[in-house]
Parts: structure tokens; C-alpha cells; sequence
């Protein structure tokens, strides 16, 4: 799956969080649904985990996933909903 590679890519950068979030608007930009971002996101977070990979790897999509939910700042939301995506193309 290209996503899995582009998580990884972003995950490996300087500023993981900073590329992950730009990542998921690029693939909500690019169709993807919420949902489908959010289990994208677990798959990465559970093969981190398998992995043992560095734990601010973790960090980084564990925000990413908070913010596409809203459990976070509202300044710091992704994708508000799906409403927002469909008409921001119109």
C-alpha cells in the first residue's frame, strides 16, 4: 500500500508530526475518508509498536490521530468533517 510508504517517509523527516498531519490532508485532499485515514493511522501506530520503533514516532501519529478527531485544540483540528471536505472543492 503507497499510504504505508508515505507514513513511513513522513515518520523518518525531522518533524514527524508536522509530516504526518501534511500527509493526512494531502490523502483527505486526494478522496480519502476520515475513517479510512484513522485506520490507516492504527496500522502505522500498531507496526511502531511491533517494531519498537522510536517512541516519538509513536507520539507524532498518536497526535496526528487525536487531531483528526478533534481530541484536541480546535486550533490544532484536521478535517473538521467530511461536510468540510466535499464543499471545499466546490
Amino acid at each position: 500500500m503507497i499510504e504505508n510508504e508515505r507514513c513511513e517517509r513522513a515518520l523518518q523527516t525531522k518533524e514527524p508530526e508536522e509530516a504526518s498531519r501534511a500527509l493526512v490532508l494531502d490523502l483527505a485532499k486526494e478522496g480519502r475518508k476520515k475513517a479510512d485515514l484513522y485506520a490507516l493511522l492504527e496500522n502505522v501506530v500498531a507496526r511502531l509498536r511491533a517494531s519498537h520503533a522510536p517512541e516519538n514516532q509513536e507520539d507524532a501519529v498518536l497526535n496526528v490521530m487525536d487531531a483528526l478527531t478533534g481530541w484536541c485544540h480546535p486550533d490544532a483540528r484536521l478535517i473538521p468533517d467530511e461536510s468540510s471536505l466535499s464543499s471545499s472543492g466546490s
